[in-house]
């Protein structure tokens, strides 16, 4: 919090846990995951893996920027409707190219996306910077702004994913506000 006090952006990786799985072991509430589920962090997704899912807090309650959204998920009274909705943001990441042991092979998911959120962020106070504004420091009550919503992000779609997206047509808690369109988001902070 304190961090966040001081206008630090803070990103973490969303670890999955897909709650369509548990459901059908015979889990009967979700477990969510820390620090995603925590109000002074960004927590971040990958948008295109068939694991892809969110959450809701257990602890900490909603907040007032995510009381507006909507709350439309599939798989109601199996967690706590009064917390956090979490990941914050997605990116997509599926077939990226990485170097492993000087080889190059694919990869992707939630370890290789955040850190490609983390750049535009980067890219965004880059700008901001260059033209005297302060960087954008704690991003949520930014992200989830008026102007904000629906303006500088893409959804995610079927298409976006590998095989199958548990929470395509559900409401934020898949996928959070969608993944990043810079030049949008750009024009959102009046850099474009």
């Amino acid at each position: 919090m304190q961090l966040a006090a001081r206008g630090v952006s803070l990103l973490f990786v969303w670890r999955w846990r897909v709650e369509g799985f548990y459901a059908n072991q015979g889990c009967t509430n979700f477990s969510p995951t820390f620090p995603s589920t925590c109000p002074y962090v960004t927590s971040q997704q990958e948008a295109g893996s068939v694991f892809s899912s969110g959450g809701f807090s257990t602890y900490a309650a909603v907040t007032s920027y995510l009381a507006a959204l909507p709350l439309n998920h599939t798989s109601r009274g199996r967690f706590n409707e009064s917390g956090r909705a979490f990941p914050d943001v997605s990116a997509q990441s599926l077939w990226l190219a990485l170097i492993v042991n000087g080889q190059l092979v694919p990869g992707g998911g939630t370890s290789q996306s955040t850190p490609i959120f983390a750049a535009a962020v980067a890219l965004l106070n880059d700008r901001l910077i260059a033209a005297g504004r302060s960087p954008l420091g704690w991003l949520n009550p930014w992200l989830y702004s008026d102007g904000q919503i629906g303006s500088g992000w893409d959804p995610v779609s079927e298409s976006d994913c590998a095989m199958s997206c548990a929470d395509i047509g559900d409401d934020h808690s898949g996928y959070g506000l969608g993944t990043p369109n810079f030049p949008a988001l750009l024009q959102v902070l009046g850099l474009a």
